[in-house]
């Protein structure tokens, strides 16, 4: 439809743009981040967080959020976000396995944690798409202050 809507708009000659990417886990929505809910991570969220525990799940709620700027907006303050948070949490009704694949897809557009090491193993011998993908794993890693060790499969 975006293609659709796209060449309408545009033309013919116009490159085809790709929908952003949403997934569900139980009854959790996780939307690709926005550029304005990346901005409320690193200026509010992150910080908020006090273990790795609580920045996962914030970086869950953000994700669940990232197209309802008006909701990250009033929340600057780490004990309002933490509460919020909270709040969120207690009606999530999905596993911590279901929100990680979501994370998965709509972060790198991978199906699950098995297909993310199939095509892991199978580009092992492309040294570039082999260096990407663990660049972002380990940029995933280091923007939610986790141990790579947390991605391990």
């Amino acid at each position: 439809m975006n293609d659709l809507a796209l060449r309408i708009e545009r033309g013919k000659h116009t490159t085809p743009a790709n929908a952003p990417r949403v997934a569900f886990a139980g009854n959790v929505v996780l939307h690709e981040p926005t550029i304005g809910a990346i901005k409320w991570w690193h200026d509010f969220g992150r910080e908020s967080a006090q273990s790795d525990d609580t920045r996962l799940l914030t970086y869950f709620f953000m994700l669940a959020h990232s197209t309802k700027l008006d909701v990250l907006e009033k929340l600057e303050q780490p004990e309002e976000i933490q509460n919020a948070i909270s709040e969120w949490a207690k009606k999530v009704n999905a596993t911590e396995d279901e929100l990680w694949r979501a994370l998965m897809y709509v972060k790198y557009g991978l199906e699950d944690k098995t297909t993310m090491r199939k095509e892991v193993e199978a580009k092992m011998n492309d040294e570039e798409t082999m260096n990407s993908i663990w660049v972002q794993l380990v940029a995933a890693a280091g923007a939610l202050h986790l141990a790579i060790e947390d991605f391990k499969m």
